[in-house]
């Protein structure tokens, strides 16, 4: 069996830390009685949400240059 390449690890270890920002985006979707929770929830979405566009492009620059 080979073992994976660089660029084959690389993309995996972003495909999970892709996995991981969902499921916190999931977790961070609840809706409280607090404006303020509720506003601090929507700005960690929204982190978590550029994370995974840059997780993305990381991949998509990975392969393209090999």
């Amino acid at each position: 069996m080979n073992p994976l390449t660089p660029q084959a690890v690389f993309i995996l270890g972003c495909i999970g830390a892709i996995a991981v920002l969902g499921i916190a985006m999931i977790l961070l979707s609840w809706q409280t009685d607090s404006p303020k929770r509720n506003r601090q929830m929507r700005a960690a979405r929204a982190g978590a949400l550029g994370l995974i566009f840059v997780m993305v492009l990381l991949i998509v620059w990975r392969v393209k240059n090999g």
